[in-house]
């Protein structure tokens, strides 16, 4: 018999559920609880809360920290069959602050939301949600006696919102721990669609991030100087944006293309003369010597990198101007779309009636690391008919479609652990 309860957030807001779906919703929510906000986490509860739930399912956890406070939750369910390569479902523990004044409940309060049946929690979209619904996965699938073929390992990694070093996935991959697990496909995360197409991503636009300084004559602030430094890097400036505009003039004239699909740049900082990175005092009336700008590419998989990197040098190339990379690619790690894993998992969207994209994440996630060592991997989120709210305010996710994505998990892991 299924036990129904009614729960609310004031008199007059009532919802009926299962009990069962509510012990779910309720699990979702105590990993939601816990702060795991960038920088300086103490990740030590979220690592008790992930084991406590690995024994109540009956699997195996271990924790490795590469760095010291920056642990690895490793949950391990055993297949039948240990000689074949494994299956990797990797999600991050860690989110991007969040301003309680800019939102309409605490960020950490996991506010359920029943008159729209939403709950309202940083990381509820990125992507706290997709680590427990692997878990909920697994525990169906266990209750109904299946057993996969191939080893599954379950992770929750540290440090992807401050780009996965310092202890993070790219350290993990270095390490012997790693090469332990065998893995041989994996799933991380992708990000929510507005309409009825889910979204799967089988590579990502790699990052270059660089500053172009100026340096000029100086001289009064009441002259009329010539080839100030100022002027040079103005004119930088006007060519980043010709450039961005036409990025986006692509995308408008293309409905069938996406962010994931062009060229991304974005001015992100600007010096001039009175910080310590330019070497200079300001000084109102004094026209500065140095002059910078900072910019972040994201270059996509349809466009060669190098193509990208000449056209940044030509932006740079006037007497008296430099670029200096603070991170750059030099190739892209894509997954084939025809590889016999990723031909598996996609049939088993479509036999659960999911209709999707495939296409390229606009920005960066920890499933880069494993690319770049050969291995298949997709990212994914099982959230459709939800607005893009991640490291926005008031993020959140509809219940409805937190518990579909647990259903079509068991769908998944059916198929690619065989």
């Amino acid at each position: 018999m299924i036990t129904l309860c009614a729960f609310a957030n004031t008199a007059d807001d009532i919802k009926v559920i299962k009990q069962q779906d509510r012990e779910v919703i309720e699990r979702f929510k105590s990993y939601l609880n816990i702060n795991t906000v960038q920088p300086n986490i103490d990740y030590y509860p979220a690592v008790d809360f992930l084991k406590k739930e690995a024994k109540r399912i009956g699997l195996e956890s271990d924790v490795v920290e590469i760095v010291k406070g920056r642990p690895h939750v490793i949950i391990k369910w055993k297949g039948r069959d240990p000689s074949k390569k494994t299956v990797m479902l990797n999600s991050h523990m860690d989110v991007v602050p969040a301003d309680p004044a800019k939102w309409n409940s605490d960020p950490f309060e996991a506010f359920w939301d029943l008159t729209n049946n939403n709950i309202y929690a940083r990381g509820s979209q990125d992507m706290k949600c997709v680590g427990m619904q692997y878990l909920e996965a697994i525990t169906n699938l266990k209750a109904q006696n299946f057993v996969p073929e191939r080893t599954v390992y379950v992770t929750f990694v540290p440090e992807e919102e401050v780009g996965g070093h310092g202890g993070g996935m790219n350290d993990l991959v270095k390490s012997p721990h790693f090469d332990k697990l065998n893995v041989g496909f994996g799933l991380d995360e992708g990000l929510a669609s507005p309409d009825e197409k889910f979204e799967v991503y089988y590579g990502e636009r790699v990052a270059m991030w660089g500053i172009i300084e100026a340096t000029g004559a100086v001289g009064h602030g009441s002259a009329f100087i010539k080839n100030t430094a100022t002027e040079k890097i103005n004119r930088v400036i006007q060519q980043i944006f010709n450039f961005r505009s036409s990025q986006e003039q692509e995308l408008a004239l293309r409905p069938n293309k996406r962010t994931g699909d062009v060229v991304s740049i974005n001015l992100t900082s600007m010096k001039a003369g009175h910080t310590k990175d330019c070497g200079e005092t300001y000084q109102m009336n004094v026209v500065p010597r140095t002059a910078q700008v900072g910019f972040d590419i994201r270059v996509t998989p349809h466009v060669p990198i190098k193509q990208v990197d000449e056209q940044v040098n030509k932006w740079a190339s006037e007497e008296g101007v430099s670029i200096r990379w603070v991170q750059r690619s030099e190739e892209h790690h894509v997954t084939d779309l025809n590889d016999e894993h990723v031909k598996v998992f996609l049939d088993s969207l479509k036999s659960a009636n999911v209709t999707f994209n495939t296409g390229v994440f606009p920005a960066a996630t920890d499933a880069r690391f494993l690319r770049a060592k050969k291995i298949p991997i997709i990212g994914f989120s099982p959230m459709n008919l939800t607005p893009v709210l991640l490291h926005d305010h008031n993020e959140y996710l509809n219940v409805d479609v937190y518990l579909r994505g647990i259903t079509i998990y068991e769908n998944v892991i059916k198929s690619i652990t065989k």
